[in-house]
């Protein structure tokens, strides 16, 4: 579980982060959210399916 979420999740931000052409950063960004909607996150941060209590 730990893999499906440091590759693409966090190596994706600094993959994002540090590069230098616009094409990679698209790349990182593209597999970032990617990996955030797998476990119910949107890119803005927020979880979707919240259950009001």
């Amino acid at each position: 579980m730990i893999d499906r979420i440091y590759d693409p999740a966090d190596n994706g931000v600094y993959r994002a982060g540090f590069a230098r052409i616009q094409g990679a950063y698209d790349r990182a960004v593209r597999e970032l959210f990617a990996a955030l909607g797998e476990f119910g996150i949107d890119p803005l941060g927020f979880v979707r399916d919240v259950t009001p209590s």
